[in-house]
């Protein structure tokens, strides 16, 4: 005997209280779809392949998971209940879970085998824009090279320095 699956895909009102829901919780749901390069080509770092995720037609993130980084967003804006991802395009749900649980959970890379674990947020000072220990050593290596083409090193462009 085969499961006839319900679909119900995403919507505008994907938050409203479903009647089939047992414990009336409120559903959300984010579509997901690959991000890709300008040639067309899928969008993958040491992670694996990068997802967009949108909710109500919002991208909230770009994400190896989608679901939990999402989960994290979608919490942090006081959202609660179940979280559906779907794929865009999909008849199905891909994955679900609870907000509140998602958004404490990241993957670990094991060596074989990946887990879910606790989620603990990045405590350090964001360095994107900022001078990093990297930037003297580029500076100098810089001054270097215009040395070398008969510059000087004030001509350096700012772009070319962190």
């Amino acid at each position: 005997m085969t499961q006839q699956i319900l679909h119900t895909p995403p919507s505008t009102i994907s938050d409203n209280v479903l009647p089939h829901n047992p414990v009336n919780q409120h559903i959300h749901q984010i579509t997901v779809s690959p991000k890709l390069h300008k040639d067309g080509r899928r969008c993958c770092v040491i992670a694996g392949p990068v997802f967009i995720s949108r909710y109500r037609h919002e991208i909230i993130c770009s994400s190896t998971q989608p679901l939990l980084d999402s989960a994290r967003i979608l919490r942090a804006r006081g959202l609660k209940g179940i979280l559906e991802m779907w794929h865009e395009g999909s008849n199905y749900v891909s994955l679900a879970m609870a907000i509140e649980i998602a958004a404490d959970l990241t993957i670990d890379e094991g060596e074989r085998i990946s887990s879910l674990v606790k989620y603990i947020p990045f405590q350090g000072q964001a360095t994107i824009g900022k001078a990093t220990p990297l930037a003297p050593t580029l500076k100098k290596a810089a001054g270097e090279l215009t040395a070398v083409q008969g510059m000087e090193p004030s001509m350096v462009p700012s772009s070319a320095v962190l």
